[in-house]
């Protein structure tokens, strides 16, 4: 019963997350924005990890872009995500 009453949200759902995925999919293979942004977080984690073990990572996990809004400025006001955006922008 439960699943007939929530069946058209699961769907609805599902077919967005699928249209942000060919969305980013159609993205990469052009090699757009989304592509340098990838690409800018990278660089901007290694320098980070700079004197590390991990200071010359050729990929990431995309798990950590959820901890990008977790790294914030001195004031607070900025995120890293903020930063680099508006540097590859």
């Amino acid at each position: 019963m439960l699943f007939k009453l929530s069946y058209t949200s699961e769907v609805s759902q599902i077919k967005n997350t699928l249209q942000t995925l060919e969305t980013s999919c159609r993205e990469l293979k052009t090699r757009g924005l989304l592509v340098k942004l990838l690409e800018a977080i990278l660089k901007s984690g290694n320098r980070l990890n700079a004197g590390t073990s991990r200071e010359n990572a050729q990929a990431f996990n995309l798990n950590s872009l959820l901890k990008l809004s977790d790294v914030k400025s001195s004031d607070g006001k900025k995120t890293l995500i903020h930063f680099v955006v508006e540097e590859v922008v």
